[in-house]
C-alpha cells in the first residue's frame, strides 16, 4: 500500500529508508519504554516524551519536507483524495500529537520545578 501512495518506498529512497529504520529500531523500543513509564507513573516519563516527540517531529519534517522540496513527484498529487487524506492529513497527525506531547510535558516539568522552588523558598523562611 505504501508503494502506491508514495513511490519513494518502492525506489528505496535513502531518506525514507533511514526514517523507516529509525522508526523500527529506535522509536518502537523507545515508545514501549515511555508506555511503561506512563503506566507506572515514573517521573522520567516527561523528558522521555519530549525526546520521543522531538525525534518523531524530526522524522516527519524530513519525510514530508523532502517530498515538498522535490515538488511532490512521488505522491499522488493529482488525486485530491489520496493527496489530502494520505499525505497532508496523515502527516499533520504526526506533527500535531508530538507537539501536543511536548507542550504538555514541558508544562508539567515547569510546574514541578516551580512547585519545588516555592517549597524550597517557604522552607528557608
Amino acid at each position: 500500500m505504501y508503494n502506491e501512495l508514495d513511490k519513494r518506498y518502492s525506489g528505496k529512497d535513502p531518506t525514507v529508508m533511514v526514517i523507516s529504520n529509525a522508526e523500527i529500531f529506535i522509536m518502537a523500543p523507545a515508545c514501549l519504554l515511555v508506555f511503561y513509564a506512563i503506566s507506572k507513573q515514573k517521573p522520567w516519563r516527561y523528558p522521555a516524551e519530549i525526546f520521543i516527540s522531538t525525534f518523531q517531529l524530526f522524522g516527519t519534517i524530513s519525510f514530508a519536507g523532502s517530498e515538498i522540496l522535490s515538488g511532490f513527484e512521488n505522491v499522488p498529487y493529482g488525486d485530491p483524495f489520496y493527496f489530502w487524506l494520505c499525505f497532508v492529513f496523515a502527516n499533520m497527525i504526526w506533527i500535531f500529537f508530538p507537539v501536543l506531547s511536548i507542550y504538555l510535558s514541558v508544562n508539567k516539568i515547569t510546574k514541578c520545578i516551580s512547585d519545588y522552588q516555592l517549597l524550597k523558598s517557604n522552607k528557608s523562611k
